[in-house]
């Protein structure tokens, strides 16, 4: 990650190379699982692919390495996921923008995979200001 840390002073390359990289992590991390199980998740009902999915993309960030430390709190059709400590939030000074785009572009194209679509907010960010950098995930987009 330090590799990528020259994007900060670029802010709007920043955002968009760290989308990609969380859309390009999901979409390798999903080919190399097996058909079968693919199959099972996209054909499980709308509300147990949510729950099921949710955890898988929180278990995957752990697995990337990117994010050790995660809380998920459901309110209905919005999930809130809690990053205490990440590679992105190690960084020596902070920012005016949130770094922590590859968690929310993971996230959303992880869920996407399997066919739910949602939208996630940045809420806070602990670089910009805050404890945490802390998302919402809007389930309420499904399609």
């Amino acid at each position: 990650m330090a590799a990528l840390s020259f994007l900060r002073r670029e802010d709007s390359e920043y955002d968009h190379v760290m989308t990609l990289a969380g859309r390009f992590a999901v979409d390798w991390e999903i080919e190399s699982w097996p058909g079968l199980l693919t199959g099972f998740l996209r054909g499980l009902p709308v509300f147990a692919r949510r729950w099921i999915v949710v955890r898988l993309a929180v278990r995957l960030l752990r697995r990337l390495g990117v994010a050790h430390r995660l809380k998920v709190r459901w309110h209905r059709d919005l999930v809130e996921a809690e990053v205490m400590e990440s590679v992105f939030c190690d960084v020596r000074a902070t920012s005016t923008t949130p770094l922590c785009v590859f968690h929310a572009a993971a996230i959303t194209r992880f869920l996407d995979q399997f066919g739910l679509g949602v939208s996630v907010d940045l809420k806070t960010c602990r670089v910009v200001a805050g404890d945490s950098c802390c998302m919402v995930i809007d389930m309420r987009t499904n399609h």
